[in-house]
């Protein structure tokens, strides 16, 4: 998933050729190749994107909006994250060191968060150790994220309408 979402990225590979061919495949490796369009995503911003995305639908979890365009309510400031459960407000950012090592984009994220922390939603960051080598602390903080109350809401991950798409 990951490869086929970079080259997607990279505009070696269209997705919706790719969506198309897959499902028309037949034969040995079939299931594997509409598994592999099931999942990829031609908004993935990254390889850890696409490895948080494939780790949530293996585990189960709602299949979040990724680059989700975020408004602050009054500074109309606008920004994309990289997944958004908007009927929770709830917000999980993949935090790698490729696109955060200078100062600008460290800056830039940290603005970020703080807009939506100011707007009420509940932000979480993953990093690639995370993803790679303590998925099940991903889940864990995934679940929590759904689960947290909102405002005088008691929702929670099994009340809210987010069902998967299978």
């Amino acid at each position: 998933v990951a490869i086929v979402d970079s080259l997607i990225r990279a505009g070696h590979l269209d997705y919706d050729c790719f969506i198309n061919d897959a499902a028309k495949a037949h034969g040995r490796g079939a299931a594997r190749v509409k598994l592999v369009a099931h999942l990829v995503s031609a908004k993935s911003g990254s390889v850890l994107e696409s490895l948080t995305r494939v780790l949530l639908w293996r585990h189960g979890l709602p299949d979040p909006t990724a680059q989700f365009s975020f408004r602050h309510p009054t500074r109309g400031w606008v920004g994309f994250m990289d997944f958004a459960w908007p009927q929770a407000r709830a917000i999980l950012e993949c935090d790698g060191y490729e696109y955060h090592s200078n100062r600008e984009a460290f800056q830039k994220d940290r603005r970020r968060w703080t807009a939506v922390s100011l707007a009420r939603w509940h932000l979480a960051v993953v990093t690639w150790f995370d993803v790679t080598c303590d998925p099940e602390y991903v889940v864990a903080t995934v679940r929590e994220l759904l689960s947290l109350e909102r405002g005088t809401s008691t929702q929670t991950l099994d009340t809210l309408d987010l069902a998967r798409s299978a």
